[in-house]
C-alpha cells in the first residue's frame, strides 16, 4: 500500500531536511491506532517528539527530566502557533517507547517524549 503524502518522515536537523522512515507502512498504521485511541479520529498531522537521551545525559544530570520539560515547552509552543495559524491542536500523552521500535530507533538511546496532533 502506498501512502504517498501520508508517509511518516523524520526530521534530520543536521541536514535541515525530512527523510522517509524505512518501516513507513507499519509506523503509519501504529500512529493512526495510537491517535484514534486518544482522540477517536486520525485526521491531521501527528508530530512525535523524540529525545536523544544519550546526548542529553552527556551534558546534564537528570537528563530525562530536562527532555520532558523541553518536550512540554515545545508542545505548548506548537499549539500556540497552530492556534495563531487558525489550526486545531491537541497535545497527546504518548509516553511509551513502542513507536520507537517501529521506526527503528533503539530505546536504550532515544526516549519518546510526547506528541502533538494538528488538524484544520
Amino acid at each position: 500500500m502506498n501512502y504517498g503524502d501520508l508517509s511518516p518522515r523524520i526530521y534530520l536537523p543536521a541536514r535541515h531536511a525530512f527523510a522517509l522512515i524505512a518501516s513507513a507502512t507499519e509506523a503509519y498504521k501504529q500512529n493512526c491506532k495510537d491517535v484514534q485511541a486518544v482522540l477517536g479520529r486520525t485526521t491531521g498531522c501527528t508530530l512525535r517528539l523524540i529525545a536523544d537521551i544519550r546526548k542529553i545525559d552527556a551534558a546534564y544530570q537528570n537528563g530525562e527530566s530536562l527532555a520532558w520539560r523541553d518536550s512540554g515547552s515545545l508542545g505548548a509552543t506548537l499549539c500556540l502557533v497552530a492556534e495563531w495559524l487558525g489550526l486545531k491542536s491537541t497535545i497527546l500523552g504518548f509516553a511509551g517507547n513502542s513507536y520507537l521500535k517501529t521506526i527503528g530507533f533503539p530505546d536504550n538511546r532515544f526516549l519518546a517524549v510526547g506528541a502533538v496532533q494538528l488538524t484544520s
